[in-house]
């Protein structure tokens, strides 16, 4: 008998590097304006949040709204392989 899987939450339906995110917010301006028709931060499904500095590079954190369906628009918009989809290698 199997046992039942819990599924998977938003910030795991994607492979995140925060190593490479430079907090550049494509990713959240792409997604609001094409899920809300609104350019803004506040309308962005998936977040960037500059974390504590270590030694000389910043890093980010990036994580998803409930409302985050998994479309993967984050992550074709990310220039810099921080946000990656399942067919890119992500966890699926």
């Amino acid at each position: 008998m199997a046992i039942p899987q819990a599924p998977l939450s938003k910030d795991h339906r994607f492979h995140i590097d925060p190593d490479k995110c430079t907090g550049c917010l494509l990713c959240s301006l792409a997604c609001s304006f094409i899920k809300t028709s609104a350019f803004g931060l506040s309308h962005s499904l998936v977040h960037i949040q500059r974390d504590l500095v270590r030694g000389s590079h910043e890093r980010f954190r990036i994580s998803f709204d409930d409302g985050c369906d998994g479309c993967g628009l984050c992550a074709r918009y990310c220039n810099f392989d921080a946000i990656r989809g399942p067919q890119h290698g992500g966890s699926g």
